[in-house]
Formats: structure tokens, sequence, C-alpha cells
């Protein structure tokens, strides 16, 4: 009686080897997606958080704070920074730190870069990426 040889063919590997990289070619692009929209909530919710404490600072001052007396703080992938600051507004504006893979980050067919709060009277406003928010 002759033994039945053990182990794979070189197709049967070539074939799981095919399979591995299809669910890896999507895989890839789907996470590194995700992880952009993930660091793009970490900027909304830091320029939300900002902005209550422009709040803050204003219910004692005559108007609202500089980066000096406010400071924005450091994201790892975004750059923050206020403009426009004076006693009835201001804007805070989250930019993608060039180079970083954030830059790329979309919403549809809308780039999600910057990233702008004003305040205003009164009336706090999204920029120009509100599909981004």
């Amino acid at each position: 009686m002759q033994r039945k040889p053990r182990g794979f063919t070189l197709i049967e590997l070539m074939i799981v080897l095919a399979v591995i990289a299809i669910i890896v070619s999507i895989a890839v692009p789907a996470f590194s997606a995700q992880m952009r929209k993930s660091r793009r909530s970490e900027a909304i919710a830091r320029l939300q958080q900002l902005a209550l404490e422009q709040e803050k600072w204003r219910a004692s001052h005559a108007s609202y704070g500089s980066t000096t007396d406010v400071p924005p703080g450091t994201l790892t992938h975004y750059d923050l920074t206020y403009s426009g600051v004076t006693s009835t507004g201001f804007t805070l504006t989250a930019t993608a730190k060039s180079g970083d893979d954030q830059n790329r980050d979309r919403a549809g067919a809308t780039t999600c870069t910057p990233l702008t709060l004003t305040q205003a009277s009164g009336t706090q406003t999204r920029g120009s990426t509100a599909a981004c928010w």
C-alpha cells in the first residue's frame, strides 16, 4: 500500500496568497480612511472644547481670550490656531499638519482640512467643510 503524500501543492499555496493579497488590498485603505476620520473627530472635539473655554474666559473678561489667555494646545495631526479674536467673536481653525496623511481626509468629494469654528455675536458656525462635521 502506497502512502499518500502530505502537504500543500504549489497551486494551493498560490491561491491562498492571492486571497490574502485581495483581502489586504481592501482592508488597508479602509483602515487608513477610518483612522483619518477618527483623527478628524479628535480635532472637532478639541475645537468645541476650545470654544467652551473661550466662553468661560469671556464670562469674566471684556473680550474673548488670545492664545496666551486660552492656549489652543496641540494635536498630533493638526495645528490649532485662533484668528479674529474680538469682544464679540473669534475663529478657531484646525489645519492638518504639512506632510501628514491627514491632508488626504475627505467626506465624499469634500476635503476636510482646514476645519473652522466661528463664534460671532452669539452665533456659532462651522466652516466651509460642513460635510466633515
